[in-house]
């Protein structure tokens, strides 16, 4: 699966520091993530930490859906997101799906 499009995740997250997946010292398999896959989903998870509903955090569940499309976590917050959004009555192309 190829992502919608690339970030600069650097910039665009300049105030977050990344947050790494933590399988623990003895991890049951090791899957064999893309590198900017590894990126988007350690900001995804310093969003989370934040409990930040932006439009960031919007285009960042795009392009982690872009990664792993089955991944519920990513879809549920991504409905959080938009709600908060549409309640803060924001509007987003990306709410145009």
């Amino acid at each position: 699966t190829h992502p919608p499009h690339t970030m600069d995740y650097e910039t665009v997250f300049a105030d977050l520091e990344r947050i790494p997946q933590d399988d623990g010292p003895n991890p049951v398999c090791n899957i064999a993530y893309t590198e900017e896959c590894k990126i988007a989903m350690d900001y995804l998870r310093a969003i989370w930490k934040k409990n930040e509903k932006s439009e960031r955090a919007l285009t960042l569940t795009r392009v982690c859906l872009g990664f792993n499309p089955a991944n519920y976590t990513i879809w549920h917050f991504r409905r959080e997101v938009l709600k908060h959004i549409h309640a803060a009555g924001a509007t987003s192309s990306d709410q145009e799906w």
